[in-house]
């Protein structure tokens, strides 16, 4: 369902199966929509015109956009993988060699996405320059594993300075990075930080619900 600022339907889509994953275009409107029932991930235009669709995607369970090209990261959660799909509907980069991935955020800034690896209980910054077929544990060329976590939950990304949050449910808080990788800081106390969200700009506010 897409729907306006004051959540009035605008059109509905009928023809999912069991839709499970989202991310809207930067400002276009368009949406990469991911549907495990069917195993496809597709793009849908401001106009709920289907603009290509990608099969055999597996369970896509989440989806990060680089709003710049258009192009989405989806994990497929029955496969333990990673793949990014251009909006032509084409499969640029699958990446493999994750144990269970949960999450993951693209950022603007550096041209990355970040992926959380719940079984290995870290996080992985993957270079935007990947293509092809990618193995984390055979290849070190385009990626760097940060360590230190124990559960991590969840992660998302501050596209005004593209520092990176994490939340990790044993350390019972956040962790915040820089967009290089380094930690900043540690916010603990939180008893069960399952979700975040940044609120961008001077504010800088993170969400937790």
């Amino acid at each position: 369902v897409r729907a306006n600022e004051k959540g009035i339907p605008i059109f509905r889509l009928t023809d999912f199966v069991k839709p499970t994953a989202l991310a809207i275009v930067g400002n276009s409107g368009s949406a990469w929509i991911g549907d495990s029932g069917a195993h496809t991930v597709s793009l849908i235009s401001n106009l709920s015109v289907r603009l290509s669709t990608v099969e055999n995607m597996g369970l896509p369970s989440e989806i990060a956009v680089n709003a710049s090209s258009g192009a989405c990261w989806v994990i497929d959660s029955s496969r333990a993988s990673v793949f990014r799909l251009d909006p032509d509907g084409s499969v640029s980069a699958t990446i493999t060699g994750f144990t269970e991935p949960i999450s993951l955020a693209y950022s603007v800034l550096t041209n990355d996405c970040w992926i959380i690896d719940s079984g290995t209980a870290s996080i992985l910054r993957i270079s935007d320059s990947v293509s092809g077929l990618y193995d984390v544990l055979q290849s070190q060329s385009f990626h760097k594993i940060l360590s230190g976590l124990v559960v991590p939950s969840d992660v998302t990304i501050d596209d005004t300075n593209g520092n990176v949050w994490v939340s990790d449910l044993a350390l019972t808080g956040l962790l915040k990075y820089s967009n290089d990788g380094v930690e900043i800081a540690r916010f603990p106390g939180l008893l069960v930080p399952t979700t975040i969200a940044v609120d961008p700009g001077p504010r800088s506010v993170t969400f937790i619900p």
